[in-house]
């Protein structure tokens, strides 16, 4: 009888799964047809948006969308690039190496964690600097200002290493 009793809780369980796995089943299917939409978007995030203040980088995003929603290239809709760019943990262990919580400063980390050449982000209240500090990689620290500047970031690109380059002028 415990036998029975066990199989039935066993196929309980299962069954509740089922409604699950079905939802999960028309996400996939959704995430199908927007993928090649949300790569490009997530790609172009990736490569180019670094640079810009969190209103440029909204108004380019929605630019964007509207370019590629015009090709007819399907994109998630109210897609959030920066969950699909990294999971929640991935953000958790930034935050744990001193990332500040801000969406802005999580958009930076993701780009430097992601791009796979060379990442540029600019850093005006410098909340990005002790995470990038804290990070478990090889870095070098360059003042712009400082002697044979160049060489030492050519050094440091030679080697594949993190490149800080601080107190660089609006000049």
């Amino acid at each position: 009888m415990d036998k029975l009793n066990t199989a039935e809780k066993f196929i309980g369980l299962l069954a509740s799964n089922n409604k699950r796995w079905k939802e999960d089943v028309i996400k996939l299917k959704s995430d199908k047809l927007n993928i090649a939409g949300d790569c490009l978007l997530g790609s172009s995030f990736v490569s180019y948006i670094g640079v810009f203040n969190s209103f440029f980088r909204e108004k380019m995003i929605e630019k964007w969308i509207s370019i590629i929603s015009s090709k007819g290239v399907q994109i998630t809709p109210n897609i959030d690039l920066v969950h699909t760019l990294v999971t929640e943990g991935d953000i958790l262990k930034m935050k744990a190496e001193g990332l500040p919580s801000d969406p802005f400063s999580t958009e930076n980390a993701v780009i430097i964690t992601q791009c796979t050449r060379y990442p540029l982000i600019i850093d005006p209240q410098m909340q990005a600097i002790a995470w990038l500090k804290n990070r478990p990689a090889k870095k070098t620290l360059v003042q712009y200002k400082q002697p044979k500047w160049d060489s030492i970031i050519g050094e440091a690109l030679g080697s594949g290493e993190i490149i800080i380059i601080e107190d660089v002028d609006q000049e």
